[in-house]
Formats: structure tokens, C-alpha cells, sequence
């Protein structure tokens, strides 16, 4: 399941509530067939089993039969083998009830099989897909690729509301394949994401083991494949009978994972300090890929932190303090011109110019960094930015990393650009270095 693009929806009239599909009366809310598996669903859950009504559901602190408050959850994380640690969660069941009792009942395992056959359960199951600076995304236990997964009301269900939105990290909420499709999958935000509001349903929050969903996102990459197998060990409700004691965290020796990152010699990473007409806007940081184009990568490093002097035109080789001369919404983001400041100089630590080096990277979506041209081969200083997929620009320009944090900061560098690319202000890489 990918992040797709769709119109907020709320259920309405004439609509069936379990399915979402149109009723043949306007005055119905479910389909007979629809009824007769919510009914069946009820009574299989069995009398030990939390209801799913919204009036129980929502109180969040009444007890489970086990012993535990049946909307906090946790599930236990090991990255390529190693305990990560224990992740728990709030469920918001007077919110999205439907939702909530959904995730809350593939933690717990409580419903038997699916109609896949296969346990509708996350425990064994993995996150398939990180992101590092976006989100960390799990839940598809039938075929753990992104392609499968089922609720415990069927395969999929509507989305039911989209009160809540995607203001911070640590929030959880539901992939899908567009309107009305979710399933069993879902994501952890590891920064806001209010392009998703309105698109994905927000369900629950991390309440205790952030710097676990950290360690997950630092093993993740920015084609979306985790560098080590990241698997969902145990989970359940915290405190219910027969849950895994909380303590098998990581041991504080063991070295973070954040410090091995820093220490990739085939991606390492680099910021930008930016300020806008002078006022700071925050740090954008990127992730190099040296590992495909190690000649352009480097060229980005050493222009970052300057450790190359100075230059042919006599200019320091360092983005300290240039511009982003050329920002166009919905496109693109330019700069890297620090000897003229208007896109027509720079130049590159091996001369003026240097070859393409490859296309392998394509420019599949926003945050990417590309090197900016005037036509093969001439490869200076210059690099953009990414807003939107721009597939044109494939087997043109070179893709050499992407922004591993601080999208925020380079939507609001976008907000200052025109359709004609001139800024409305002043847009400064006041600092800028290796992480």
C-alpha cells in the first residue's frame, strides 16, 4: 500500500456503514449481507471479548477482562534480530472507535483467522516500509509486502472520520489505497504530515518508546526497504494476562543506531541552517547516495562543509551564506550558485564542470536532490530540490540523495516561490555541514 492521494470522505446518507458502498435506499445504513457479518463477527468475538460498541469503547480508562485498558497497546521491536525495545500506544476509541477496535484486536489476536486464512494478528509481522524524516509503516501480516493485509471486519472497511490530524511525530494512522480501503495496514509519523489530512484516518498516538520508533526509522531508507528485517515480536494490551513483561529494551551499551549512521561512509549526511529575509526557518537535513553516484555525492558534501578552499573563481567552494535563487511551487527548489547568486555561476570541486555520473535514481517524488544543469555534462554546484514527481527530468539530471529531515522547512521555502521561480524574499543557507 502506497500513500495515495484521495478527497476526504465522511460516511453518508445512502451509503452503507460497513462496506461504504451505495445502498439501494437512501434511507438505509447497511446492506443485508453486510449485517448478517457484523452479526456474526459479535458473536464470535465471545463474552470475554471488549465490545466494539462506541459507548464502551470510548472510555478510555474503563478495565479489560484481562486486567488492562483495552485501548493501550504495545508492541515489542527487534531490528535484523536485536531487541529494539517496546513501543505503546493510545488508542483514540471515542474518536474512531471502528478504527481503534480494529488495530486494537490485531494487537491482541483475539479474533482467530481471517478470510485470507491466516491469523489476524501483527505479532510476527513487520514494517515493510520506512522512511526516514516521513513515517514507518507495518501491519501486512498475509503477504508482508505492502500488497496484503485484512481487517477483523473483512478485507477492507470506510474510513470513518478524519477529526484528528497529522500535527506531530509519534502519531498513528491508517495506509491505504485510497477512499474507503483500509485494511490491516498502518503507519507510524515520524514527522508531521499535514499533506495527509483528510486522506488517512489518525487512530492513536506513541505514548512511551519514541526513541524505539527512532531506532526503527534510522534502519529505514529512502526508497522505503528497511536495511534489517524490523518484526513486530509480541503485542497486546499493556497489563492484560499473559502479555510479555515490558524490559526487553535494548541495553543501554549497546551503541544507538544514530551513530552508526553518521559514521556510513556510503550515505552519509549533511545539513542546511535556512533563514528567510533573515528570520531563521529551520534545518533541512539530507541523506547522500554515495553508494550509486559516489562522485556527485562527494561534490555535495565537500561544497557543505567547505573543506575543499577555495576555488578557480577565487570563491570560497562552500554553501555557506549563498541562495536559493530559482523556487517554483509545485516543482522545484534551486540553488548551490554561490559565486554569482542568479543560476548562471558556481562551480564544482573537481573544476568548473563535471560529467553526468548515472540516472539510476529516478525522480519519483518530492525531497529529492538533483543536480540543476545546462545540458549533459555540465554538472557544477547548482542541485534542486524536489516538491512533486517530476519523471520529465529522468535520464536528464542526476538524483543524488533526498531530505531525511526538515520536509516542513522546504515547504515553506516553497510557499516564497512564483510560477516564474523568483522568491518573494530572501531565502539563506546560513550554516550548513556534515551531521
Amino acid at each position: 500500500f502506497f500513500f495515495v492521494v484521495a478527497r476526504a470522505n465522511t460516511m453518508k446518507r445512502g451509503y452503507c456503514r460497513v462496506c461504504g458502498e451505495k445502498l439501494k435506499s437512501d434511507n438505509a445504513t447497511i446492506h443485508k449481507s453486510c449485517k448478517l457479518k457484523e452479526d456474526a463477527a459479535k458473536a464470535s468475538a465471545g463474552a470475554s471479548s471488549p465490545p466494539a460498541k462506541p459507548s464502551s469503547l470510548g472510555k478510555r480508562d474503563a478495565p479489560s477482562a484481562a486486567g488492562g485498558d483495552p485501548n493501550v497497546v504495545f508492541m515489542d521491536i527487534t531490528i535484523g534480530g536485536q531487541a529494539a525495545g517496546r513501543i505503546e500506544f493510545k488508542l483514540f476509541a471515542d474518536v474512531v472507535p471502528k478504527t481503534a477496535a480494529n488495530f486494537r484486536a490485531l494487537c491482541t489476536g483475539e479474533k482467530g483467522k481471517g478470510r485470507s486464512g491466516k491469523k489476524l494478528h501483527f505479532k510476527g509481522s513487520t514494517f515493510h516500509r520506512i522512511i526516514p524524516g516521513f513515517m514507518c509503516q507495518g501491519g501486512d501480516f498475509t503477504r508482508g509486502d505492502g500488497t496484503g493485509g485484512e481487517s477483523i471486519y473483512g478485507e477492507k472497511f470506510p474510513d470513518e472520520n478524519f477529526n484528528l490530524k497529522h500535527t506531530k511525530p509519534g502519531l498513528l494512522s491508517m495506509a491505504n489505497a485510497g477512499r474507503n480501503t483500509n485494511g490491516s495496514q498502518f503507519f507510524i509519523t515520524t514527522e508531521k504530515t499535514p499533506h495527509l489530512n483528510g486522506k488517512h484516518v489518525v487512530f492513536g498516538e506513541v505514548t512511551k518508546g519514541m526513541e524505539v520508533v527512532r531506532k526503527m526509522e534510522r534502519n529505514g531508507s529512502n526508497g522505503g526497504n528497511p536495511r534489517q528485517r524490523t518484526t513486530i515480536t509480541d503485542c497486546g494490551v499493556v497489563g492484560a494476562a499473559g502479555g510479555t513483561p515490558a524490559g526487553g529494551a535494548a541495553p543501554a551499551a549497546s551503541p544507538p543506531p544514530a551513530k552508526k549512521a553518521k559514521t556510513d561512509s556510503d550515505r552519509p549526511r549533511v545539513f542546511f541552517d535556512m533563514t528567510a529575509n533573515g528570520k531563521p526557518l529551520g534545518r533541512i537535513e539530507f541523506e547522500l547516495r554515495k553508494d550509486v553516484v559516489p562522485r556527485t555525492a562527494e561534490n555535495f558534501r565537500c561544497l557543505c562543509t567547505g573543506e575543499k578552499g577555495r576555488g578557480r573563481h577565487g570563491k570560497p567552494l562552500h554553501y555557506k551564506g549563498s541562495t536559493f535563487h530559482r523556487v517554483i511551487p509545485g516543482f522545484m527548489c534551486q540553488g548551490g550558485d554561490f559565486t554569482r547568486g542568479n543560476g548562471t555561476g558556481g562551480e564544482s570541486i573537481y573544476g568548473e564542470k563535471f560529467a553526468d555520473e548515472n540516472f539510476k535514481l529516478t525522480h519519483d517524488r518530492p525531497y529529492l536532490l538533483s543536480m540543476a544543469n545546462a545540458g549533459r555534462n555540465t554538472n557544477g554546484s547548482q542541485f534542486f530540490i524536489t516538491t512533486a514527481r517530476t519523471p520529465h527530468l529522468n535520464g536528464k539530471h542526476c538524483v543524488f540523495g533526498a531530505v531525511v529531515k526538515g520536509q516542513d522547512i522546504v515547504m515553506k521555502i516553497e510557499s516564497m516561490g512564483t510560477g516564474s521561480g523568483k522568491t518573494r524574499g530572501t531565502i539563506k543557507i546560513q550554516d550548513c555541514g556534515e551531521c
